[in-house]
């Protein structure tokens, strides 16, 4: 769609949800580097805000606070900006100012800069009455980021395929509702490096490695897990934390201490280094959360549960319980 004008100066707040990864199965690596993975997305309401104000001389900022957050070109937020005005043809004088209060650390496999960008591709399309499919929408999205098209489905569940890319919503989980504990070790993974632990270790043929979660537990009853994927019996596994608690000590520390208050039911968040537990209630998840919090005094620990569909969100976000 081409603008005449750029509604300048109309500015807008909205919130930018985390994902945890509740199966994480790494496929094979692809020639392109990539590797094609079968996943289970679950959206969080652990959030950050994005602050967007649109601007009618080409100009893109992007500002926040948060150490090591870049805030130019190499930020996707910028990029999703970038693109879409490209797409639009408006690029030489659209612009927008975009200001991100983060809340969900970057490196912890919570898709915090895909979730960004998401939120800045839905929210500008709506701002500035653009009115582009959602097709379009999608194109900008899985090219840049892995993650990004999960969010732009605003749904609460969703399978994700290719390199993650390629989204099913699962409407039919819709009325599922998990409460979590987020353990961040204050460690930040990197996805390149973690994925290619994980090639060495397949090349050299440790299977055990590669195939068995720490903890492989169900969470899903066979009601809601046949509409997952063919063979999928509910569990919670990542092909990747097997790797990483080598990589990084701390994510092992994090899943001993909840193995020791008897959490069964936890996880790494995609290549780390977030760590979940999926308790029974609000109250076990707060409990959980004080006392995983005085094992530690580095780790930043949150309450978080289900983002619900859009329509249907409430105002209640993600916390970060501050150590005492």
């Amino acid at each position: 769609m081409f603008l005449r004008k750029i509604p300048s100066g109309i500015r807008a707040v909205f919130p930018s949800y985390a994902k945890i990864n509740l199966y994480l199965e790494i496929l094979r690596r692809r020639r392109d580097g990539y590797h094609d993975i079968r996943t289970l997305f679950e959206c969080i309401d652990l959030c950050d805000e994005i602050s967007v104000r649109l601007r009618d001389d080409g100009v893109i900022k992007v500002s926040c606070g948060y150490p090591g957050v870049p805030q130019d070109e190499g930020n996707l937020a910028y990029r999703a900006a970038d693109e879409l005005f490209k797409l639009c043809g408006v690029r030489d004088k659209a612009g927008a100012d975009i200001s991100i209060r983060k809340n969900i650390p970057p490196g912890a496999g919570l898709g915090g800069g895909s979730g960004n960008a998401a939120a800045v591709i839905l929210g500008l399309n709506r701002m500035a009455g653009l009115k582009l499919p959602f097709s379009k929408l999608y194109g900008i999205a899985s090219s840049i980021g892995s993650d990004t098209a999960f969010f732009l489905h605003e749904c609460p569940f969703g399978l994700g395929t290719g390199r993650g890319e390629k989204i099913k919503p699962l409407h039919r989980l819709d009325k599922l509702f998990f409460y979590h504990v987020l353990v961040f070790p204050s460690v930040s993974a990197p996805t390149p490096l973690t994925y290619r632990e994980w090639d060495r270790k397949r090349s050299l043929r440790k299977k055990d490695v590669l195939t068995k979660s720490l903890n492989n537990v169900k969470i899903i009853n066979s009601g809601y897990s046949r509409h997952v994927f063919p063979g999928y019996n509910g569990e919670l596994f990542n092909g990747l934390e097997s790797v990483a608690v080598d990589l990084y000590p701390e994510v092992r520390r994090v899943k001993e201490s909840f193995a020791r208050l008897g959490i069964e039911a936890n996880a790494m968040s995609g290549s780390g280094s977030c760590v979940f537990a999926v308790v029974s209630s609000h109250r076990e998840a707060s409990n959980l959360a004080r006392l995983i919090s005085g094992m530690n005094r580095r780790w930043r620990v949150w309450t978080a549960g289900t983002a619900l569909p859009r329509k249907q969100q409430h105002k209640e976000v993600g916390r970060w319980r501050s150590p005492k």
